[in-house]
């Protein structure tokens, strides 16, 4: 038996279905909407930048639903730029006036606030100092000889403070607690020919510039300045930068994802080449193991994160066999040879040029680019924290089947390429 239905039940049965579709609709918007939120904290990462790019997209919310696609949220994926300019600042306080009037000697303080006073960029250091070059003499009228004066820092006269620019007070970028003071004792000597005032101007001079031995965040990382700037033809800051834990397994692994996440992962500087140049002569850094780990790195950690734009192209300059011998007079052949003064090689340096990536330092980088040449160790290069507190170079060492390295801060000794030692990588980096 057929049932009829009215129109009314009609627009009942229309009004359910619109219902549904409705519901539908709407869950698919909240789905796709879930995906946005979802990919906007995933790229912009750090929790300070997730919850803003969170905030910005909820304020895009519709306020009547729209259709959605399927296909409009497969493989959806963007992120915003989000920017906040913090502004430099700092506070440097120095002597109104010193007046030597009642003893000929007289104390004046320089001081540099610390906590919300100091702002600099990292790796840079706040440092004052007396001009350098000024005339340190004080004169008058019918008396242009005058007298001098001097300034010291302990009170006496063993601790002077000279007149070439030597900084005698500094703090480094992101210093809290007490503030950084220095006193400046300042003394007359000589005789006047005139009774009067004599007068004379002490110049300081104040700088914020990067410094070697400071650290900064790089990439995730925590990386030392080895060198504040490797060209001063170019403007700007380029930094020579080295990380300060050796890479893991993982980080140097081919995917970037596999191998443990411990530091300090030793590896060999050939897989199974038992000499460092090749039988043909290639450069033993190019084929090597070393170079390889340093590339996955770049690639994995690097090359895709907000501060590869930083990243200066550099040539490395990596010597043939022929070459290596050619600029260090010597005749080694691929499998014999010896060199003595290896460690004080001021060649092969890294120079701007080339193409962006990490890299091994070599010992030009180490004697030329820091400027240690006749030494054998730095405290720049220790890394006490970590153990064993090496590295490979990418340097040849002393004997042909042996590659530089550094260990205890220390750059004159070598290993076999077959044996193993950790990796840490440099990088040349624009800073501010």
């Amino acid at each position: 038996m057929t049932k009829e239905t009215g129109d009314d039940s009609l627009e009942r049965t229309n009004e359910r279905t619109n219902e549904r579709t409705n519901e539908r609709t709407a869950n698919l918007f909240f789905s796709k909407l879930r995906l946005r939120l979802l990919a906007v904290a995933q790229n912009l990462g750090g929790k300070g930048k997730c919850l803003i790019g969170l905030a910005l997209v909820g304020l895009l919310l519709p306020t009547t639903l729209q259709p959605v696609l399927a296909d409009d949220i497969t493989g959806y994926s963007g992120a915003t730029p989000v920017s906040y300019e913090s502004d430099r600042k700092y506070t440097v306080t120095i002597p109104q006036e010193i007046d030597l009037s009642a003893s000929g000697t007289a104390t004046g303080r320089v001081t540099i606030k610390t906590g919300e006073d100091l702002k600099i960029p990292p790796g840079n250091v706040l440092s004052v100092a007396l001009a350098a070059g000024q005339s340190r003499k004080l004169t008058t009228a019918g008396d242009s000889t005058g007298v001098s004066y001097t300034v010291n820092k302990d009170g006496s006269t063993g601790d002077v403070v000279a007149n070439d620019g030597t900084r005698f007070v500094k703090v480094s970028a992101g210093a809290t607690g007490d503030d950084v003071s220095q006193d400046l004792f300042f003394s007359v000597s000589g005789t006047p020919k005139f009774s009067g005032t004599y007068t004379g101007t002490a110049n300081f001079t104040i700088t914020v510039a990067p410094e070697a031995g400071e650290e900064i965040t790089f990439a995730d990382a925590t990386w030392r300045i080895l060198a504040p700037d490797i060209d001063d033809t170019v403007p700007g800051y380029q930094a020579l930068i080295i990380k300060k834990a050796a890479l893991s397994e993982k980080e140097m692994s081919s995917d970037g994802s596999s191998g443990t996440d411990t530091a300090n992962k030793a590896i060999k500087f050939h897989e199974s080449q038992t000499t460092y140049f090749a039988s043909d002569g290639t450069n033993g850094y190019e084929a090597s193991q070393l170079k390889s780990s340093i590339d996955n790195y770049y690639d994995h950690f690097i090359a895709n994160s907000a501060d590869a734009q930083y990243v200066n192209a550099v040539d490395l300059h990596n010597p043939t066999l022929a070459e290596f011998n050619t600029t260090n007079s010597l005749s080694w052949t691929y499998n014999s040879g010896t060199w003595s003064n290896y460690y004080k090689d001021t060649n092969f340096k890294t120079t701007l040029g080339g193409s962006d990536h990490a890299f091994a330092l070599s010992y030009g980088d180490i004697n030329s680019t820091m400027g240690l040449f006749g030494s054998n160790s730095s405290d720049l290069l220790k890394f006490p924290d970590n153990t064993p507190n090496s590295f490979w170079l990418r340097s040849a060492g002393n004997f042909y089947t042996l590659a530089g390295n550094v260990f205890e801060g220390g750059f004159s000794n070598n290993k076999g390429v077959g044996d193993t030692r950790p990796v840490r990588p440099a990088l040349v980096v624009t800073l501010q």
